[in-house]
């Protein structure tokens, strides 16, 4: 707990707290993780667990400081991932993981050997160290809410619409040139990422859509400044592209294309065409670094087996 000043940070335990336990299985062979030989770093991410967000509550930010996880090898073998925060140091991690290990051993011999001493008044401040570096640590705070993303913060779903249809006077389908609505949806993070986050996206794109039928391009003077200011934030995804668009109808003269890509350099970008070989299907592009794709497709195909 980092309280505002001149309170000092502390550790905060309610009777029935918990850490963060993640059950995962990992495809990767045991003996490749146990061998010497250079392998590639993002691999080990699948084994490391993930904090909980760091959140502020009456100005005090919360910092969880630990996390677990047990990652089942195929065939054989187990990895236990620890994440903390650096209130400890190594040697503390390993006491305090011998020290598990001892609780969890049928002989729980030697316990006091490591059971953990919390005595801070051992340590003896001769030097007035502790004045200075709190001084540090509250100035350095004052800057720690541009830097911590807060589940309450609001993301934003940016997409266009075509206006051809939607004005009060007709537009041509061929009109060459921008005709689109920016349409902006936008939901808290705590929302999207629980159980109905989907539906939660779901209703915010529908309300987005909904405000169309008011005037396409009602507020059109401020898209500019709102989108300078949508991206500044940096919480913000857009898409570019549409299944209506007919992107594998295009012939010149060989036929359909076989593959249609829409190549974006921004990671926070989704793609959207009809889909190349089944009629009625949509292709969903989406480019991120590789640990995040493989994140992202695990989730994926975890949730198509969960409905079939």
């Amino acid at each position: 707990m980092c309280p505002p000043p001149p309170t000092k940070p502390y550790i905060l335990y309610n009777n029935g707290d918990s850490i963060p336990l993640t059950i995962a299985e990992c495809t990767i062979n045991f003996n490749h993780f146990i061998s010497n030989h250079p392998r590639d770093i993002i691999e080990f991410d699948q084994l490391v667990p993930k904090l909980p967000p760091i959140h502020i509550s009456n100005e005090t930010f919360v910092i969880p400081l630990l996390a677990l996880q047990v990652t089942i090898l195929p065939n054989s073998g187990i990895c236990i991932g620890i994440t903390y925060r650096h209130v400890v140091d190594g040697l503390t991690s390993i006491h305090f993981m011998k020290f598990m290990g001892l609780n969890l051993s049928v002989a729980r011999t030697c316990l006091e050997k490591f059971l953990p001493y919390y005595d801070r008044d051992v340590i003896k401040d001769t030097n007035g160290v502790e004045a200075v570096l709190l001084d540090e640590y509250f100035r350095m705070r004052s800057s720690w809410k541009d830097f911590i993303l807060d589940v309450d913060e609001v993301h934003y779903f940016v997409f266009p619409a075509d206006c051809r249809d939607r004005l009060e006077y007709p537009v041509p389908k061929t009109y060459f040139g921008n005709c689109l609505a920016l349409c902006v949806s936008e939901a808290k993070k705590s929302e999207l990422v629980a159980t109905n986050g989907v539906a939660v996206a779901a209703t915010a794109i529908d309300k987005a859509i909904s405000k169309l039928q008011s005037g396409p391009l009602k507020g059109a003077e401020r898209w500019i400044s709102d989108l300078m200011n949508l991206l500044k934030l940096g919480r913000m995804c857009t898409v570019t592209g549409s299944p209506s668009l007919g992107f594998y109808e295009t012939d010149f003269g060989w036929g359909s294309p076989k593959k249609v890509e829409m190549v974006n350099q921004q990671t926070k970008n989704i793609s959207l065409s009809e889909c190349g070989d089944e009629k009625g299907g949509i292709e969903v592009g989406l480019m991120q670094t590789k640990s995040a794709m493989d994140t992202f497709s695990s989730i994926f195909e975890q949730s198509l087996n969960f409905l079939n």
